[in-house]
This record gives C-alpha cells, structure tokens and sequence, in this order.
C-alpha cells in the first residue's frame, strides 16, 4: 500500500493498493481454471477502481500477477519475489502449492485467498476462503441428486490428495447419511486411468456420478462414458476447474452448483 498512485490509475489523487496473484497461467494443468479467475479478479478490482476504490486508493492485481505452472516450487519462488511488494494474495492457486507457502504467509502475516477449497483452510487464521469446501459440495451434491432425482446409486471418480479426498470423504458421508449404494475410483490424468474409472461408470451405472478430477479429465470421462453406451441419472463435478458444481439431468440438462 502507497499513497503513490498506481501504475495506471483510475482516480485522480488516489494511493495504490497491490494485490498478488501466483495462478497457473500457461503450462500447468489447471491453466483453465488459472487464467478466467485472474482475468474475473482483474474485471473485479476494475469496478471497484471505476467505483471511486478503496479508502482513497486504487488496487492494482496486474502489476505482481505471476506463473507457477501448479509447481509448488515456482510458487515459492514468485511468493519470495513480490511478498513485501503487496498487501495480500488475491490468489494462490491449488492447494499444494498454496501449502509450500504458508509457513511464509504465517510468519509475513499476509493473507491470502487460495483458488481451491480443502476443509482444512477453515482454520487457517492467513487464509481467506471464498467459498465452500470440497468437502460440503460434495455433501450438496449428494443431497441435491437424492432429492430431486431420486438417486440410489453414487460412484466418486477422484485425483488423490487434498482436492480429490476432501470432496469423496464428503460424499462418502453424505451418501452413508441418507442411506445409499456408495462406491469410489480413484483415477489419474494418463488415459489408462481414466479409461479404467470410464469402465467401473459403464459397469456399475450409478444414478449419480461424483468427478474431482481436472478440466481435461472431466470432459474425457463424461464423454467416453456416454460414447459407450453410459446413460445414468446426473453427473456432479467439484469446483476446480468447473463452474462450481453443476449437476446434469438426464436428457442433458444442467442445473447450477452452489
């Protein structure tokens, strides 16, 4: 924060508040979720610039915007590089590489807002949460299968680690809760692996089928599923990399997540 104004500024006479972003902008896997949030935060601030700011100040999120690639590595490297240069993170994309810097964001006493959503950042005092965990969608989407469409049935295609065993633990409970068939298959990014989590979907054809898995991975299960013949009740995906989680019917129509 500086009373000197922005690089370009949007009010006259305003100082300039700095925002970090370290996202996956290029070469990462989650590059299709990266560059819409940076370019929402950005249209975001902008209003708020065009809205008169901050308490006399603009608020910059161009100007430190960096590329980790999801490498936790890169991540600390573009944290050392703009932290003392910026009030806060914005963004921290992933949870891996939001974990390689959170020591560091203790001991700066810097917040930051991570673009995932494991349960555990509920009790991080530095970080800022923008929405619910993976966990509760996957809670919500159970629920939401079970009361509208009637689901009896509910398979998790999952990435292992914080995303993928944050949301089935989720669906897990919520399934157990209201009483149905639960199953999970753990799956990768390599096409062996999603073929063989593609097969138990065609095999078993669960009313509900559950993805937390990548952008990529999302459009090749569901396509491949249906290509062989899949015609189950409604598909949910977890946030990363979707637009929330959204929910399709049968006869392909979709509702919105939460």
């Amino acid at each position: 924060m500086t009373s000197r104004p922005c690089p370009h500024p949007v009010n006259e006479g305003n100082g300039c508040i700095y925002l970090g972003t370290i996202s996956d902008l290029s070469a990462g896997p989650f590059r299709a979720l990266g560059v819409p949030v940076t370019r929402a935060q950005r249209a975001f601030w902008d209003r708020v610039n065009r809205r008169g700011g901050i308490g006399g100040h603009d608020v910059d999120v161009v100007t430190y915007v960096r590329d980790s690639r999801y490498d936790p590595r890169r991540h600390v490297r573009a944290y050392d590089e703009i932290k003392g240069r910026v009030l806060a993170l914005a963004q921290t994309l992933g949870s891996p590489t939001t974990d390689a810097i959170l020591d560091a964001l203790r001991a700066d006493e810097v917040v930051a807002v991570p673009a995932s959503f494991p349960s555990r950042w509920e009790f991080e005092d530095v970080i800022l949460e923008s929405g619910a965990s993976y966990c509760f969608e996957g809670m919500n989407a159970v629920d939401y299968a079970a009361r509208e469409f009637r689901a009896r049935t509910v398979m998790a295609v999952y990435f292992p680690g914080d995303y993928g065993d944050d949301a089935v633990g989720g669906v897990r409970r919520a399934a157990a809760a209201r009483g149905l068939s639960f199953s999970e298959v753990r799956t990768g990014r390599a096409a062996r692996s999603i073929d063989a989590a593609v097969a138990a979907i065609v095999r078993r054809k669960p009313d509900l089928v559950f993805l937390s898995v990548g952008p990529a991975e999302t459009g090749a299960v569901a396509a491949k599923a249906v290509a062989r013949g899949f015609r189950g009740g409604s598909w949910a995906t977890a946030r990363r990399g979707t637009r929330g989680c959204s929910r399709r019917r049968r006869g392909g129509r979709s509702r919105g997540g939460t």
